[in-house]
């Protein structure tokens, strides 16, 4: 008796944690739907209210239905309207917690959105922008981190010479993996601004690691020549001057500005460091 209890016991534990796994992915997934059609939206200049995105679930639920059954394609199949980013210089800088991008990486199918931040809340469901870092387009070393066992999950088949792309409101860039390494959590050189514009990923290691991974798995990537980039034509805004139209963000960014040339001071270090240490 007592046996059959310990294993009604342990069948229970099972099933809450699967509920659990299920759970998180759900909601994952969930968000990064919703924050890949608000991207979309914002390309194109046009407002995201979320009625229009559960009309926009609707047609491509009926569209799929519709070409599983071998139907043929009703009227909302239109083709979606080229990027309109003309009303660009007159967008807010990204507060906190704000949608900064999404980064594709095209060989791994990995495709996230990208948050300001690098929070539990954050990371939970998108990649986070590591702050006192630089910005697409700015000088110096854009970090981006993710969890391991999500998002970022397909990094562990990345490869030298791998294309990364980062697109934004202001245009899109493309990096090309140099390298990856394994690091310690304290070890937040890695951040450390260059002289050339490139891409840090930040997430723990190992990938099947159970519990709180003890390094941290790194890529590193370099923007390519400005003659390949996909900045979008007609549009010079960058991030930077987008950004410094808030007066919080005009220090930070003016900060990594001046960090192309030296590393940012303890304040920056620190801000690095808390990120690399807390999540593990």
């Amino acid at each position: 008796m007592r046996r059959r209890g310990i294993e009604w016991c342990l069948l229970l534990v099972g099933l809450a944690a699967i509920d659990v796994w299920l759970g998180s992915k759900a909601t994952t997934a969930l968000s990064q739907s919703w924050e890949n059609w608000v991207f979309d939206r914002q390309l194109r200049d046009k407002p995201a209210p979320f009625r229009a995105y559960l009309a926009d679930c609707a047609r491509n639920f009926a569209g799929h239905a519709r070409a599983r059954l071998g139907l043929p394609a009703g009227s909302e199949q239109a083709a979606v309207p080229a990027p309109d980013v003309a009303g660009e210089a007159s967008r807010r800088g990204v507060a906190e917690h704000g949608l900064v991008g999404r980064l594709k990486i095209p060989r791994l199918h990995l495709s996230a959105t990208v948050r300001e931040g690098t929070d539990e809340g954050t990371l939970q469901l998108a990649l986070g922008h590591i702050p006192a870092t630089a910005f697409p387009g700015q000088p110096g070393n854009v970090g981006v981190a993710g969890h391991r066992d999500t998002l970022f999950r397909p990094l562990r088949e990345i490869r030298k010479s791998d294309i990364i792309w980062f697109e934004t409101t202001a245009g899109s860039y493309r990096y090309q993996v140099e390298s990856t390494e394994i690091v310690q959590p304290r070890d937040v050189s890695v951040l450390k601004p260059d002289r050339r514009q490139e891409l840090t990923l930040v997430t723990c290691y190992p990938f099947d690691y159970v519990g709180a991974a003890p390094d941290r798995f790194i890529v590193k990537a370099r923007q390519m020549a400005e003659n390949t980039s996909a900045a979008r034509a007609g549009n010079s805004v960058t991030l930077a001057a987008l950004h410094s139209r808030s007066g919080p963000a005009r220090a930070q960014h003016a900060g990594n500005a001046r960090a192309g040339k030296r590393y940012a001071g303890r304040r920056t270090g620190n801000r690095q460091h808390q990120w690399m240490r807390v999540n593990g």
